[in-house]
Order: structure tokens, then C-alpha cells, then sequence
């Protein structure tokens, strides 16, 4: 089974290597024009320089989340997104405090009981400059609401926000990175989904789509949440090699006995007015135990794509595919692709996407869920998207009734 994987892996990785390496590439990943932070839309993971703040992760709003993640290009350094001025000196130590609400309400027309349910988010981070190359983060949130997760469950997620922490505050992320020359080292607690699986186009749901499966990969293994670990990324020109090592257990108390590991290689690309980037990423469970209580290793695998033309539209897909021997795996393999555009002159930041995914279980049955939405700036700090979903086979169950879902998410940032 082994040999299979790494063969799987092996074929891939030397397609990306060559679609990568043609000659005339760029060496800057594409974005759309610098914005402000309410109408943000690419990630910007290919324009800012390693040690910028790129994109939010799952759980993670754009304004606060410092991802070390990041193709280098000095020629256009991107400022940190939302934050306030030094808490020290110029000749010491700096910080940066930054902060985000997320306001949600969606509500359901299908579901087992349909009503309006709304999701509430704060979150406070600060990133302070120990010294040359070394850097510290740390966030708190508090969350009120799960969505309308709790009116129509699915695999996909309607609302990629939820997850209550019964309105106290929680420890999100809280890390050291290091880094010298094209290395950089970050330990601590830590969101893989911050290293790996990225996506200019659809990788915030704070700011884009608003679906957990138009987030992340529903078939890539990686921890839930934030968990202690070890992150070490590799960039070079259009390059980026990432390996990841993070406890699947969040709270702590047992970090060696449940272990995933990631690996991803990344490039961007283009040539005229495209720009793109490509990823494949890999990922090892060392949590999940099979049928007989043996470790199951299961693997899994993706493809992360996006391309943008010009300054107005882009395009994005993703592929995953998991072994299925741990114990409750509920999806073998998922994929999605969609279309974000800028069509108006008068309102250059507003934002139009579209997307559709679908997940498969290991009975072969799928789970499908379409989502449109627009979002309109509102000033340099505050933007308002409305939201319309269809859910359909729930759950990869062929006889659930299909769920609209409509509704609108405020983002304010400081």
C-alpha cells in the first residue's frame, strides 16, 4: 500500500516540477491589485515576503493571523494587514496589535428544521519583532454560534465560522518563527492549514467564500484546529517546499501519542497577464486507528490551483484524495473549482464568486454544495458580502432534502 502511495505521490510531484519549470515563467505568484483589508480577495500568499501576514486560515480572520507561509518578493512588500502602531521602540523589541469582528446570519429552507442562525466572532492577536529574524504571535477569539451547521449538517459546512466557545475567550494560535535567509522555522501552537493547501482565491472565510469545503480540502488530513507542532518552510525564487509535524491533539496533554505530518511543494507561475500558483501537498495520520486498533497511516493527497488574468477575474480548482483505513473516515476524496470577478468600474473593489465542490464517502455516494456570493466594500476596514448556498445529499445520504441557505457576513477590522 506504501509503495502505491509514494508512487501516486512521486508522478505527481514530477508533473508539477515540470509544468513549473518552463522557461519565461514569472517569479511572482499573481494577485489582484494591492486593496485595501475589507476588500481583499487574493490571499496574496505569492506577493508578500515570508514573514508577512498572507491570508487567514480556517478560523483565523484575515486582519489578525500572521501565516509565515509566503512567496518572497521584495519588490512589493506587503503591509500587515489592520494593525496599530509599535507598543515599543524603534531600537528594541516592536509589536503589533490587531483585531477583527465577523458578524454572520444565514438562514435555511430545506433543512430538518429550518430557522436563521448566526455566528459571532472576536478575535485579538498581537505580533511582536523579538529581534532580526525572530518573531513571535499569539491570538485569542471568542466565537458565539455554530450557523447553520447546527440546522443542517454536512460535510461541506455552510458557515465555515461556527464552532462556539460558549462566548469566553480561547487560545487560538500562539508560536515562534525563526527564520534566516530562505529557511523559516515555526514552533508553538499552530493551524497547519496556515502551511499548506493554500489557495489565492478561495482560502478565508472571512473574506470569501464562506463554506468550510471552498476553505480547505475536505480529503487533506490535517489536525483539527490549532495543536502544538513544528512547521519548517523552504522558498526560493517562484519556489516553496513546506514539511509540517503537529499533535492531533489540541489540548495538549498527550503530544506524541496521535502525530499528522504534511509535506507540500508549491511554485507560482505566468507569463503575460497570467499568473498562477500550483501546490501538491501530502499528508501521513498517525491518529486514526483502523479496525483493529492498529495505527491505520492512512495518506492523502492534493492539488491546490489558481490562476488569475489580468486585474479583474481568476479562476481556482482543488483535488483530494485519502486512504480510507482509520476508523469514521466519512469522505475518501473531494474537489471543487470556481470563479471570482471584479466587473465594475464604478465600485473597482467589489467582489463576485462562485464555486461549486463536491465530497465522496468511501460507499462512493457524494455530497454537493454550490455557493454565490458579492461582496461590497464599505470603507478601508470594513467590507458586507451576501450569501447564497445550495446543499445537496447532506452528509453523502441520496435521500436528504436539498438546503438553500441565504444569508450576509460583516467583516470589520482594526
Amino acid at each position: 500500500m506504501w509503495g502505491r502511495h509514494f508512487g501516486v505521490i512521486s508522478a505527481v510531484s514530477t508533473l508539477a516540477l515540470l509544468a513549473c519549470s518552463r522557461p519565461g515563467q514569472s517569479e511572482q505568484a499573481w494577485s489582484l491589485p494591492s486593496a485595501p483589508v475589507a476588500e481583499r480577495d487574493a490571499a496574496e500568499i505569492g506577493t508578500a515576503p515570508s514573514h508577512v501576514a498572507a491570508r487567514a486560515p480556517k478560523d483565523q480572520p484575515a486582519a489578525v493571523k500572521s501565516a509565515p507561509l509566503a512567496m518572497p518578493d521584495p519588490a512589493e512588500p506587503v503591509a500587515q494587514p489592520g494593525t496599530a502602531g509599535l507598543l515599543s521602540g524603534p531600537s528594541g523589541p516592536s509589536a503589533k496589535l490587531a483585531g477583527a469582528l465577523v458578524l454572520t446570519a444565514q438562514g435555511t429552507k430545506g433543512a430538518p428544521d429550518d430557522s436563521t442562525a448566526g455566528v459571532h466572532k472576536f478575535e485579538v492577536a498581537v505580533e511582536a519583532d523579538i529581534a532580526p529574524g525572530i518573531k513571535a504571535f499569539g491570538n485569542i477569539e471568542a466565537v458565539s454560534g455554530d450557523g447553520p451547521g447546527a440546522l443542517a449538517a454536512s460535510y461541506s459546512e455552510l458557515n465555515a465560522n461556527g464552532g462556539t466557545t460558549d462566548d469566553g475567550f480561547a487560545l487560538g494560535e500562539a508560536w515562534v518563527e525563526l527564520a534566516r535567509g530562505s529557511l523559516t522555522v515555526t514552533l508553538g501552537k499552530i493551524d497547519m492549514a496556515a502551511y499548506v493547501d493554500a489557495n489565492e482565491l478561495a482560502n478565508d472565510e472571512t473574506t470569501q467564500f464562506i463554506s468550510g469545503s471552498l476553505v480547505n480540502s475536505l480529503a487533506i488530513i490535517l489536525p483539527d484546529g490549532c495543536t502544538p507542532g513544528v512547521a519548517v518552510t523552504y522558498a526560493t525564487g517562484p519556489w516553496h517546499a513546506t514539511l509540517g509535524v503537529a499533535s492531533a491533539d489540541e489540548s495538549s496533554d498527550a503530544l506524541l501519542d496521535e502525530v499528522v505530518g504534511v509535506f507540500e511543494l508549491g511554485c507560482a507561475f505566468g507569463a503575460g497577464g497570467v499568473k498562477g500558483n500550483a501546490r501538491l501537498t501530502t499528508a501521513i495520520d498517525g491518529a486514526g486507528d483502523d479496525a483493529s486498533g492498529d495505527a491505520a497511516g492512512d495518506m492523502s493527497v492534493g492539488l491546490s490551483l489558481d490562476v488569475g488574468f489580468g486585474e479583474k477575474s481568476g479562476l481556482f480548482a482543488r483535488w483530494g484524495k485519502r486512504g480510507v483505513d482509520a476508523v469514521g473516515v466519512e469522505v475518501e476524496s473531494a474537489w471543487s473549482a470556481g470563479a471570482e470577478f471584479r466587473p465594475f468600474a464604478s465600485r473597482a473593489d467589489d467582489t463576485i464568486g462562485l464555486a461549486y465542490g463536491a465530497a465522496t464517502s468511501p460507499a462512493g455516494e457524494s455530497e454537493g454544495l454550490f455557493e454565490l456570493y458579492y461582496k461590497a466594500a464599505l470603507s478601508e476596514s470594513a467590507a458586507l458580502s451576501l450569501h447564497a448556498q445550495a446543499l445537496t445529499n447532506a452528509e453523502c445520504n441520496p435521500a436528504a432534502e436539498t438546503v438553500l441557505a441565504f444569508g450576509a457576513r460583516t467583516l470589520i477590522e482594526f
